[in-house]
């Protein structure tokens, strides 16, 4: 049995065919039978006896795969914490009048000229639509707290003002705008 950790929470177990039937371990045979599960879970019991690993998992998942006679199984200790990648969102802000709208647009594109807008203007007052990674979504809310209102109002609500609202600037990169 050859062991070989990969980081704190993998460890790869090579197996020759020998060792495999010395052990009864026959996945190919029967992947899910309680007794092949069984003899994996003592081999991985035996194989973290000698290395390191985080004990700090709640789930152990188990690959198995062969080839050219011998067995791989790697085990990844699974944590209760799962990891969210998120993307690009769109903020919406409510600015009241037309100095505002201007200072808030020079403003964001001093600090994030990259960023991608669209307004419009309903009912007398303006809604900036701003698109920005999820990572500079507070950054963006703070620069404009001064000169706008941050709508956080459900889809249908900002739905309502996109469909309502007379469009003035639609999705334009902000360098090309002032």
């Amino acid at each position: 049995m050859k062991l070989k950790t990969i980081d704190p929470t993998h460890l790869l177990v090579v197996l020759s065919a020998e060792e495999c039937r010395a052990l009864g371990f026959a996945p190919e045979i029967a992947r899910q039978s309680f007794r092949t599960r069984l003899i994996a879970a003592r081999i991985f019991e035996a194989a973290a006896r000698r290395c390191a690993l985080s004990r700090r998992a709640r789930k152990l998942s188990i690959a198995v795969s062969s080839f050219e006679g011998r067995y791989f199984l790697l085990y990844s200790l699974l944590s209760a914490r799962r990891f969210r990648v998120r993307g690009e969102t769109t903020l919406c802000f409510r600015i009241p009048c037309e100095d505002a709208l201007i200072d808030a647009l020079r403003l964001l594109r001093r600090n994030y000229p990259d960023s991608v807008v669209s307004l419009r203007r309903l009912r007398g007052a303006y809604f900036l639509f701003v698109k920005t990674p999820f990572s500079r979504q507070r950054k963006t809310a703070a620069l404009l707290k001064e000169y706008a209102d941050r709508q956080e109002k459900s889809p249908a609500a900002l739905g309502r003002i996109r469909e309502h609202g007379e469009l003035l600037v639609f999705e334009t990169n902000l360098s090309r705008l002032l």
